[in-house]
């Protein structure tokens, strides 16, 4: 119809169909400076009712680079697509891409056999970051997605898994047990039926530069692990907006169980380390609670062991702007009798020493004066309680009577009192462990 941009086809006389030979083509990957051969594709269309749906299928074969750790394998991408609604209620069909996606509906998968993770990188510009997380090759993947009134509606995800033995593919770099998306009229993600997220991720320099020190500075430095990073996200709780890349609006709960890591030699932990004369080889992380809120990742537990030296991490990240909000190393008492013998009696084992941080997540600064504030409290501390502890003693020795027997807490109460209340001050200086 003349100044309308639609198009009114006959569909008792319309009938589409074909199929697109792929001429041979090669993607170069920056980051990997690298090329990826195009072997064979083919797209194909067919529309045999335009009153129905309309098939689109594609089938693309590359040919792995020589390094990319499967030489002779063929990665294989498929994908099916389903469209709905092509003609509108009018029996037309918009000439225009913005008004034809708003009225198609779209039902539509990916499967992915042997794929270059470097691939996603290059045509996407993301330097990297994808190979980081999914490792050099997807061994398999498949990802569906439903599309209506202009956005998704709906998406699913399997990773690397084994459906038969409900377990990860043996030797995955990456893996995720399958799960189903809702999206929302504002492009909110949500996890259907609130299933928990389940994600297992092998540590590499590249994962930790690129995303584990987002927790915390002194994973930046990770190299490797003895086993894949566990990551458990609460699928109830889970808030994902799609159209907002700062994530101010996402909401995460997560449990994350880093297991055993191993660090560079010029490592930051290496360096919180120093004093204690204990090797940097490897840390043992317990699991730890995470939770992404408005743009803020924060944990009040991160616990790791060097060695004979245990450490708690706690604290707050800004991912928006990539600055510490509240971050601090505590280095438990028990921990600095271990090392320096001579605290032994003067230091509680429940005390800790706060080592806190600030600034920019990749260049983090330490406040040495408010540290050495702490040693100093520290002590003075154990040595007034060590001086309380024999007065009381003494006095008891003095006038014969025992802590246990009638009146014998009078002394106790009488010395805390002119010492400023022990128990309120040992309230003060607890262990963050033992509030809990």
């Amino acid at each position: 119809k003349t100044g309308v941009k639609r198009y009114y086809p006959d569909p008792d006389r319309t009938v589409i169909g074909a199929s697109i030979e792929l001429t041979p083509a090669r993607v170069y990957d920056p980051n990997q400076k690298k090329y990826y051969e195009l072997r064979s594709g083919t797209l194909s269309i067919l529309v045999p009712d335009l009153r129905g749906k309309a098939q689109i299928s594609a089938e693309i074969q590359l040919k792995l680079p020589r390094d990319a750790g499967k030489e002779g394998v063929v990665s294989l991408l498929t994908w099916q697509t389903s469209v709905a609604n092509l003609l509108g209620s009018d029996g037309g069909i918009p000439l225009d891409g913005p008004a034809l996606m708003q009225q198609i509906r779209l039902d539509g998968g990916v499967t992915l056999t042997n794929a270059p993770a470097g691939l996603f990188d290059a045509l996407l510009n993301r330097n990297g970051d994808i190979a980081s997380i999914l490792g050099p090759i997807v061994e398999q993947m498949q990802a569906d997605f439903t599309y209506a009134d202009g956005q998704p509606t709906g998406a699913s995800l399997r990773l690397n898994w084994d459906d038969a033995n409900n377990q990860p593919l043996p030797d995955a770099w990456a893996s995720m047990k399958p799960v189903q998306f809702d999206i929302d009229a504002q492009q909110m993600m949500t996890v259907r039926g609130g299933q928990d997220l389940q994600l297992e991720v092998k540590v590499s320099e590249a994962f930790g530069n690129r995303w584990m020190g987002q927790l915390h500075p002194i994973l930046f430095d990770a190299k490797s692990g003895d086993r894949p990073v566990r990551v458990t996200i609460s699928g109830g709780s889970f808030r994902f907006p799609l159209n907002d890349p700062t994530m101010k609006n996402a909401r995460v709960q997560a449990q994350v169980d880093l297991g055993s890591l191993t660090f560079g030699k010029d490592a930051l932990l290496g360096k919180l380390l120093e004093w204690t004369g204990v090797g940097l080889e490897h840390a043992i992380f317990s699991p730890a609670n995470i939770a992404l809120v408005d743009g803020n990742i924060s944990y009040d537990a991160l616990d790791l062991t060097v060695g004979n030296v245990r450490l708690r991490l706690d604290g707050e990240v800004n991912l928006v702007d990539g600055q510490i909000v509240d971050m601090a190393v505590r280095v438990p008492g028990e921990s600095l009798i271990r090392v320096f013998k001579e605290l032994d009696g003067i230091i509680a084992a429940d005390d800790y020493l706060s080592i806190p941080m600030s600034g920019p997540i990749r260049r983090p600064q330490f406040d040495r004066q408010l540290m050495t504030q702490e040693v100093t409290r520290l002590v003075t501390k154990g040595l007034i309680d060590k001086q309380k502890d024999s007065l009381k003693d003494k006095i008891r020795e003095e006038i014969g009577i025992d802590k246990d027997q009638p009146g014998g807490d009078v002394i106790d109460n009488a010395l805390d009192l002119i010492f400023g209340g022990k128990k309120k001050q040992d309230d003060q200086n607890k262990n963050p462990e033992d509030k809990r």
